[in-house]
Protein backbone atom coordinates (compact mmCIF):
# COMPACT_ATOMS: atom_id res chain seq x y z
CA UNK A 1 0.00 0.00 0.00
CA UNK A 2 2.21 3.42 -1.34
CA UNK A 3 1.41 6.44 -0.55
CA UNK A 4 2.25 7.63 -4.07
CA UNK A 5 -0.54 4.98 -5.58
CA UNK A 6 -3.11 6.34 -3.01
CA UNK A 7 -2.73 9.61 -3.30
CA UNK A 8 -2.86 9.30 -7.36
CA UNK A 9 -6.29 6.46 -6.77
CA UNK A 10 -7.74 9.56 -4.54
CA UNK A 11 -7.50 11.95 -7.27
CA UNK A 12 -8.60 9.74 -9.89
CA UNK A 13 -11.71 8.40 -7.36
CA UNK A 14 -12.76 12.18 -6.95
CA UNK A 15 -12.44 12.80 -10.67
CA UNK A 16 -15.60 14.63 -11.70
CA UNK A 17 -16.57 14.26 -8.19
CA UNK A 18 -15.19 16.96 -6.65
CA UNK A 19 -18.49 19.80 -6.13
CA UNK A 20 -20.39 16.67 -4.87
CA UNK A 21 -18.22 15.49 -2.68
CA UNK A 22 -17.45 18.99 -1.04
CA UNK A 23 -21.46 19.66 -0.42
CA UNK A 24 -21.92 16.14 1.40
CA UNK A 25 -18.91 16.51 3.48
CA UNK A 26 -18.47 20.02 3.84
CA UNK A 27 -22.26 20.20 5.40
CA UNK A 28 -21.94 17.27 7.48
CA UNK A 29 -19.07 18.57 9.12
CA UNK A 30 -20.31 22.03 9.41
CA UNK A 31 -23.34 20.21 10.98
CA UNK A 32 -20.91 18.29 13.53
CA UNK A 33 -19.16 21.24 14.74
CA UNK A 34 -22.73 23.10 15.00
CA UNK A 35 -23.34 19.74 17.32
CA UNK A 36 -20.30 19.79 18.89
CA UNK A 37 -20.99 23.43 20.02
CA UNK A 38 -24.19 23.45 21.57
CA UNK A 39 -23.96 24.47 25.82
CA UNK A 40 -23.29 21.97 28.05
CA UNK A 41 -24.35 18.67 26.05
CA UNK A 42 -22.48 19.29 23.27
CA UNK A 43 -19.40 17.38 23.88
CA UNK A 44 -21.96 14.10 25.14
CA UNK A 45 -24.12 14.18 22.21
CA UNK A 46 -20.91 13.57 19.76
CA UNK A 47 -19.30 11.06 21.64
CA UNK A 48 -22.75 8.97 21.32
CA UNK A 49 -23.04 9.95 17.97
CA UNK A 50 -19.70 9.63 16.39
CA UNK A 51 -20.27 6.14 15.42
CA UNK A 52 -23.73 6.26 13.38
CA UNK A 53 -22.00 9.69 11.76
CA UNK A 54 -19.03 8.20 10.78
CA UNK A 55 -20.43 4.63 9.48
CA UNK A 56 -22.96 6.84 7.66
CA UNK A 57 -19.67 9.37 5.90
CA UNK A 58 -18.10 5.91 5.18
CA UNK A 59 -21.45 4.50 3.53
CA UNK A 60 -21.03 7.51 1.17
CA UNK A 61 -17.25 7.40 0.31
CA UNK A 62 -17.61 3.40 -0.26
CA UNK A 63 -20.19 4.18 -2.79
CA UNK A 64 -18.68 7.13 -4.33
CA UNK A 65 -15.22 5.61 -4.57
CA UNK A 66 -17.52 2.35 -6.46
CA UNK A 67 -19.29 4.72 -8.60
CA UNK A 68 -22.46 3.47 -7.17
CA UNK A 69 -25.68 5.58 -7.84
CA UNK A 70 -25.93 7.39 -4.77
CA UNK A 71 -28.95 8.23 -2.36
CA UNK A 72 -27.85 11.14 -0.39
CA UNK A 73 -29.74 9.52 2.36
CA UNK A 74 -27.25 6.99 2.71
CA UNK A 75 -25.59 9.16 5.33
CA UNK A 76 -28.04 8.31 7.44
CA UNK A 77 -27.30 4.54 7.88
CA UNK A 78 -25.39 4.73 10.92
CA UNK A 79 -28.87 5.77 12.67
CA UNK A 80 -31.26 3.63 10.40
CA UNK A 81 -29.60 0.11 11.10
CA UNK A 82 -27.54 -1.24 14.08
CA UNK A 83 -27.96 2.09 15.75
CA UNK A 84 -27.50 0.39 19.26
CA UNK A 85 -24.36 -0.93 17.87
CA UNK A 86 -23.00 1.95 16.56
CA UNK A 87 -23.25 3.70 19.67
CA UNK A 88 -21.81 1.25 21.23
CA UNK A 89 -18.98 1.55 19.28
CA UNK A 90 -18.37 5.25 19.96
CA UNK A 91 -18.50 4.24 23.49
CA UNK A 92 -15.71 1.92 23.74
CA UNK A 93 -13.80 4.02 21.22
CA UNK A 94 -14.12 7.05 23.24
CA UNK A 95 -13.19 5.50 26.83
CA UNK A 96 -10.09 3.58 24.74
CA UNK A 97 -8.96 6.63 23.56
CA UNK A 98 -9.58 8.89 26.70
CA UNK A 99 -7.78 5.93 29.17
CA UNK A 100 -4.41 5.34 26.71
CA UNK A 101 -4.51 8.54 25.14
CA UNK A 102 -4.32 10.61 28.61
CA UNK A 103 -1.38 8.01 29.68
CA UNK A 104 0.64 8.24 26.25
CA UNK A 105 0.19 12.20 26.62
CA UNK A 106 1.59 12.18 30.02
CA UNK A 107 4.64 10.43 28.75
CA UNK A 108 5.03 12.64 25.69
CA UNK A 109 5.07 15.76 27.48
CA UNK A 110 7.73 14.10 29.86
CA UNK A 111 10.09 13.30 26.87
CA UNK A 112 9.03 16.81 25.49
CA UNK A 113 10.09 18.25 28.76
CA UNK A 114 13.57 16.48 29.02
CA UNK A 115 13.99 18.02 25.26
CA UNK A 116 13.04 21.49 26.13
CA UNK A 117 15.76 21.24 28.91
CA UNK A 118 18.25 19.72 26.38
CA UNK A 119 17.53 23.49 24.08
CA UNK A 120 17.53 25.11 27.35
CA UNK A 121 21.05 23.88 28.62
CA UNK A 122 22.25 24.41 24.97
CA UNK A 123 21.27 27.81 24.48
CA UNK A 124 20.41 29.58 28.10
CA UNK A 125 23.00 27.45 30.31
CA UNK A 126 22.68 30.24 32.94
CA UNK A 127 18.81 29.65 32.80
CA UNK A 128 19.19 25.52 33.05
CA UNK A 129 21.61 25.94 35.91
CA UNK A 130 19.38 28.11 37.93
CA UNK A 131 16.53 25.52 37.42
CA UNK A 132 18.69 22.68 37.86
CA UNK A 133 20.53 23.46 41.00
CA UNK A 134 18.29 26.43 42.42
CA UNK A 135 15.01 25.53 41.30
CA UNK A 136 13.85 28.83 40.17
CA UNK A 137 10.74 28.11 37.66
CA UNK A 138 11.04 31.70 35.97
CA UNK A 139 14.24 30.30 34.44
CA UNK A 140 11.98 28.01 32.36
CA UNK A 141 10.49 30.76 30.89
CA UNK A 142 14.01 32.73 29.21
CA UNK A 143 13.40 31.74 26.01
CA UNK A 144 10.21 33.01 25.82
CA UNK A 145 11.52 35.98 26.67
CA UNK A 146 14.73 36.03 24.51
CA UNK A 147 12.08 35.39 21.41
CA UNK A 148 14.20 38.08 18.92
CA UNK A 149 15.12 37.59 15.02
CA UNK A 150 17.31 40.63 15.32
CA UNK A 151 19.85 39.47 18.17
CA UNK A 152 19.11 35.22 18.93
CA UNK A 153 17.77 34.73 15.11
CA UNK A 154 19.16 31.39 15.42
CA UNK A 155 17.71 30.64 18.84
CA UNK A 156 14.73 31.91 18.07
CA UNK A 157 13.72 30.53 14.93
CA UNK A 158 14.99 27.05 16.58
CA UNK A 159 12.43 27.41 19.66
CA UNK A 160 9.45 28.75 17.36
CA UNK A 161 10.07 25.47 15.22
CA UNK A 162 10.43 23.38 18.61
CA UNK A 163 6.82 25.01 19.56
CA UNK A 164 5.23 23.85 16.65
CA UNK A 165 6.55 20.56 17.00
CA UNK A 166 6.50 20.15 20.40
CA UNK A 167 2.43 20.50 20.01
CA UNK A 168 2.17 18.29 17.22
CA UNK A 169 4.25 15.69 19.12
CA UNK A 170 2.66 16.19 22.70
CA UNK A 171 -1.10 16.85 22.38
CA UNK A 172 -1.86 15.35 19.09
CA UNK A 173 0.35 12.15 18.30
CA UNK A 174 -0.70 10.43 21.40
CA UNK A 175 -4.47 10.53 20.08
CA UNK A 176 -3.95 9.63 16.51
CA UNK A 177 -1.66 6.39 17.77
CA UNK A 178 -4.09 5.26 20.40
CA UNK A 179 -6.82 6.01 17.31
CA UNK A 180 -5.15 3.47 14.87
CA UNK A 181 -6.45 0.32 16.34
CA UNK A 182 -10.14 1.75 15.50
CA UNK A 183 -9.08 2.93 11.81
CA UNK A 184 -11.03 0.88 10.04
CA UNK A 185 -14.01 -0.13 12.55
CA UNK A 186 -16.42 1.98 11.13
CA UNK A 187 -16.07 1.33 7.72
CA UNK A 188 -16.67 -2.80 8.57
CA UNK A 189 -19.50 -1.88 9.91
CA UNK A 190 -20.94 0.63 7.38
CA UNK A 191 -20.37 -2.74 4.81
CA UNK A 192 -21.83 -5.12 7.25
CA UNK A 193 -24.88 -3.27 8.77
CA UNK A 194 -25.79 -6.46 10.90
CA UNK A 195 -22.21 -6.98 12.78
CA UNK A 196 -21.98 -6.43 16.48
CA UNK A 197 -20.14 -3.15 17.86
CA UNK A 198 -17.14 -5.90 19.66
CA UNK A 199 -17.01 -8.14 16.45
CA UNK A 200 -16.39 -4.82 14.75
CA UNK A 201 -13.69 -3.81 16.67
CA UNK A 202 -11.88 -7.42 16.90
CA UNK A 203 -12.19 -7.51 12.88
CA UNK A 204 -10.73 -3.84 12.33
CA UNK A 205 -8.06 -4.77 14.98
CA UNK A 206 -7.11 -7.22 13.29
CA UNK A 207 -7.14 -5.87 10.07
CA UNK A 208 -5.21 -3.13 10.58
CA UNK A 209 -2.75 -5.33 12.50
CA UNK A 210 1.09 -4.43 10.96
CA UNK A 211 -0.02 -1.65 9.07
CA UNK A 212 -0.53 1.14 12.00
CA UNK A 213 2.77 2.27 11.69
CA UNK A 214 2.33 2.62 7.95
CA UNK A 215 -1.00 4.47 8.47
CA UNK A 216 0.07 6.96 11.26
CA UNK A 217 3.05 7.73 8.73
CA UNK A 218 0.52 8.57 6.10
CA UNK A 219 -1.49 10.83 8.24
CA UNK A 220 1.36 12.67 9.32
CA UNK A 221 2.51 13.19 5.91
CA UNK A 222 -0.89 14.60 5.23
CA UNK A 223 -1.69 16.04 8.78
CA UNK A 224 1.76 18.40 8.59
CA UNK A 225 1.56 20.00 4.91
CA UNK A 226 -2.28 21.41 6.36
CA UNK A 227 -1.40 24.26 8.59
CA UNK A 228 0.57 26.35 5.78
CA UNK A 229 -2.05 25.21 2.96
CA UNK A 230 -4.62 26.30 5.33
CA UNK A 231 -2.98 29.71 5.56
CA UNK A 232 -2.08 30.22 2.18
CA UNK A 233 -5.87 29.31 0.77
CA UNK A 234 -7.26 31.19 4.08
CA UNK A 235 -8.67 28.05 4.89
CA UNK A 236 -10.99 27.26 2.02
CA UNK A 237 -8.92 24.70 1.67
CA UNK A 238 -10.44 22.62 3.92
CA UNK A 239 -13.05 22.40 1.13
CA UNK A 240 -10.96 20.25 -1.15
CA UNK A 241 -9.12 18.60 2.04
CA UNK A 242 -11.74 16.84 4.00
CA UNK A 243 -13.20 15.20 0.49
CA UNK A 244 -9.46 13.98 -0.15
CA UNK A 245 -8.94 12.78 3.32
CA UNK A 246 -12.11 10.81 2.83
CA UNK A 247 -11.52 9.22 0.15
CA UNK A 248 -7.81 8.85 0.97
CA UNK A 249 -9.00 6.12 4.28
CA UNK A 250 -11.88 4.91 1.32
CA UNK A 251 -9.10 3.65 -0.97
CA UNK A 252 -6.66 2.23 2.14
CA UNK A 253 -9.73 0.73 3.67
CA UNK A 254 -9.93 -0.99 0.56
CA UNK A 255 -6.21 -1.85 -0.58
CA UNK A 256 -6.08 -3.28 3.60
CA UNK A 257 -9.47 -5.49 2.88
CA UNK A 258 -8.24 -6.85 -0.40
CA UNK A 259 -4.61 -7.71 1.42
CA UNK A 260 -5.88 -9.56 4.58
CA UNK A 261 -9.09 -11.67 2.70
CA UNK A 262 -5.57 -13.05 0.66
CA UNK A 263 -3.95 -13.79 3.38
CA UNK A 264 -4.53 -17.01 5.54
CA UNK A 265 -4.73 -15.44 8.54
CA UNK A 266 -7.81 -12.93 9.04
Amino acid sequence: ISLNSLISETFSSLKGKWLQSILVFGALNLIWIMVQSIPAIGILISVLITGPVTIGIYTYSLKLKKNKKINIECILDGFKYNLGNAILASLIFFLFVIVFGTILSIIFLLLNFLFYLLILNTFFPQSFDAFVNLYEMGALLTPFKAISFSNYFIQSLIFILFLIFSFLFSFILPWVIVSLPFSVTFFIMAEDTSIDAWEAIQKGWLMINGYKRKFLIYNLILIIPLLPFLILTMFLGLLWYIPFIYMFYTNFYLKLKSIKLDSTDF
